[in-house]
């Protein structure tokens, strides 16, 4: 089969781009390995700005809009500030990504889940998808398929990056929500070398999580249980702990 666009990788760059394009009259494939919902671990801070240049609403998939910083330094120090409006919302993701994916469909993408790349050819004007069984002919490919992604290396192309181990994991607060965090995130900086720790509050829990370089290695977990205690939480009480383990595009500089 033939498309203007083939996308693969279906989370919100991938998802933003197919919808893009097939309100522009192109014909879009959209490919992922996974089937929607699908979660991925991340804090799912959104900015107004990108919000913004949506042509759609998020109020059904924003679980909070944060007006303000609560930011420590190594576990110790710090200050908070808070602002009139909000500064940013927050989502879950296996929703906020499925509302993505379904508004690329809305615009005419025709999506496919559960389909794995296996191989890219590229030629002058077209670029070869297969996928197992099934060949895909398109003018132009959409790498999207994230940092940790096969497409970019099997399409021939090479982008220098770092590193990064990440683990996070979620706290459902006993009784009311901490007011500390009905409006608030936690950000703490260099309690682990090259990242950092953080407390994004959700509708009814608290994603707590902690990144940094490789180097911290076997101490991650560590300092991810010292940070659920500095925010007052038991460990313990985690629930859908997960690691991360990921690569960050190192920005080229001309």
């Amino acid at each position: 089969m033939r498309y203007d666009v083939i996308v693969v990788g279906s989370g919100p760059a991938g998802s933003t781009a197919a919808r893009e394009c097939a309100a522009r009259g192109m014909s879009v494939l959209l490919l992922d390995k996974a089937t929607f919902p699908r979660d991925k671990p991340c804090g799912g801070g959104i900015t107004l700005r990108a919000a913004r240049l949506l042509p759609f609403d998020l109020a059904t998939v924003v679980e909070r809009s944060i007006c303000g910083l609560d930011l420590t330094f190594s576990g110790r120090g710090g200050f908070a500030r808070d602002a009139a409006q909000p500064l940013f919302h927050l989502v879950q993701r296996n929703r906020f990504d499925h509302f993505l994916v379904e508004q690329a469909v809305k615009a005419g993408a025709t999506l496919r889940e559960r389909t794995p790349l296996r191989e890219i050819e590229r030629e002058r004007s077209r670029v070869i998808v297969r996928t197992g069984s099934e060949t895909f002919e398109g003018r132009t490919l959409v790498a999207a398929d994230g940092a940790n992604g096969e497409t970019a290396k099997r399409a021939g192309l090479t982008v220098p990056r770092w590193r990064i181990l990440a683990l996070e994991g979620n706290v459902t607060p006993s009784g009311c929500f901490p007011e500390r965090w009905q409006t608030r995130v936690g950000i703490d900086l260099g309690a682990v070398p090259g990242g950092y720790h953080w407390l994004f509050p959700k509708g009814d829990h608290l994603n707590i999580g902690i990144g940094g370089l490789p180097s911290v290695g076997s101490a991650l977990r560590r300092k991810f249980e010292e940070a659920v205690r500095g925010y007052g939480f038991d460990p313990a009480t985690l629930w859908g702990v997960r690691a991360a383990p990921s690569r960050s595009v190192v920005p080229i500089r001309r």
